[in-house]
């Protein structure tokens, strides 16, 4: 898993955090030893007298009670290095992770076509897409059998590109995390026409060119468009 996090974030959080991070444990207690050692001292003087002394008196007590507390506070702390990962996972700005597959007419002699799938979310032509998953080759598997009724046995992971991107759903910019899959599939007859639907999910067949002479693909999606001419196949 990767993440995308901002430094002041991470700052500001290790700042809070810092009472719990680092053996804070064996440094209390280590400051407790000294305060001992510094009464100890004293004792052993046998005659406390003089401002000096009486100072040093109300430091070791000031600063024992203070290392108690210290020390019984991270005894039983119930903070571990497993609540600050999770605390640092929270601070991820990527909260778009998505797997985009590649479809291409491979019925054809010259395959030069993309099926993209059209979201009403962003009026636009897209390429099919799926939330990421921790087992994602199979999970696409299951989604394309689903959605095309298609077997997708040789799935191929391409590349992965994380950037920001507006969002017109959100109204504003925000973090993708976008892994692209090439899905060589054996189509069935109505998958080659240039424009179909199944499972109220409409289909359009589409070259690198046809996209970008779309106005509003190139507004909406012209990063991906530009990924998928860089990707071999």
């Amino acid at each position: 898993m990767q993440i995308l996090i901002e430094k002041l974030k991470i700052k500001l959080l290790l700042e809070q955090k810092r009472e719990y991070i680092g053996g804070v444990v064996a440094n209390s207690f280590s400051f407790l030893l000294a305060v001992i050692s510094l009464g100890y001292s004293l004792h052993c003087k046998g005659n406390i007298s003089g401002l000096v002394d009486w100072c040093l008196v109300a430091i070791c007590v000031i600063t024992g009670t203070m290392s108690i507390k210290m020390l019984c506070r991270d005894m039983f702390s119930n903070y571990t290095h497993q609540d600050l990962y999770d605390d640092i996972v929270k601070l991820d700005v990527i909260t778009h992770p998505f797997s985009l597959v590649i479809i291409r007419n491979e019925f054809e002699k010259r395959p030069n076509k993309f099926l993209l799938r059209y979201n009403e979310r962003w009026n636009c032509w897209l390429l099919p897409y799926y939330k990421t998953t921790s087992d994602d080759v199979e999970h696409l598997r299951q989604c394309l059998s689903e959605d095309l009724d298609v077997d997708a046995n040789a799935i191929i992971r391409k590349e992965r590109k994380i950037y920001e991107k507006f969002s017109p759903t959100a109204g504003k910019g925000k973090v993708y995390d976008h892994t692209f899959y090439y899905a060589p599939v054996k189509l069935q007859r109505c998958h080659k026409q240039d424009e179909f639907t199944i499972g109220g999910a409409q289909y359009k067949w589409f070259s690198i060119a046809d996209m970008q002479a779309d106005e509003n693909i190139m507004k909406m999606n012209s990063d991906v468009i530009s990924i998928l001419q860089t990707l071999t196949y």
